[in-house]
């Protein structure tokens, strides 16, 4: 809502965890019309007629951080849902800030433990971010190699050598054959997939790409 109520000239963006016949919650249901209705634009890798579930929400990040150039962390406990956008977006090259300074308290200790982790660039306010931000962009722009080859991606190896490009592989099995936790599994998928080695299929199923 935010974002419409301070477009100037923009369209709005909603990833949205759910299919697009169900609308999740119910109450954002309008929220969703008046993007469309502006000329925006709701994007869902949910088909017709499928319930939301707790899983797509985590799943749904990994296209938000996709989508970005850069991925903000303003405040986020220890286990906060903001730290996976956060790993996501790390894990696919993206910029991520965290907004930390000392003294803040346990409300922050998600931001403290990305940047001691060195996941996020740690930046004071508003304005050290604008500045970190404009950096960045300026590096990209004169620094950037061109055709280099896409390195296999560090700590996936345990899902790809469990998946085949035959048959797919069910989330379930999955779970049995790795023994890393579920978090780390979930962390594979996302970055495999993003990176085109793997592709997800209906009923969470994977298969080499």
């Amino acid at each position: 809502q935010g974002a419409l109520n301070g477009a100037r000239g923009g369209a709005q963006v909603a990833v949205l965890p759910c299919a697009l016949d169900a609308i999740h919650p119910r109450m954002h249901e309008g929220l969703a019309e008046a993007i469309v209705a502006r000329g925006g634009l709701l994007l869902t890798e949910q088909p017709p007629g499928v319930q939301v579930e707790r899983w797509m929400f985590a799943s749904r990040n990994r296209i938000l951080t996709g989508l970005a150039p850069t991925t903000v962390v303003i405040q986020s406990p220890a286990r906060g849902g903001s730290l996976i956008s956060a790993r996501c977006a790390f894990d696919q090259d993206r910029e991520v800030f965290a907004l930390w300074q000392q003294g803040m308290g346990a409300s922050w200790s998600g931001n403290r433990a990305l940047v001691a982790d060195e996941l996020a660039v740690p930046v004071a306010d508003v304005n050290a971010l604008w500045r970190a931000i404009a950096e960045g962009e300026q590096s990209r722009q004169t620094g950037s190699a061109q055709g280099e080859l896409v390195a296999f991606p560090e700590g996936c190896r345990e899902v790809w050598d469990t998946l085949n490009n035959a048959r797919p592989t069910t989330w379930d099995q999955l779970r049995k054959t790795c023994e890393g936790r579920t978090v780390d599994l979930e962390r594979q998928l996302f970055t495999l997939e993003m990176l085109g080695w793997i592709r997800r299929l209906p009923g969470r199923a994977f298969l080499r790409s």
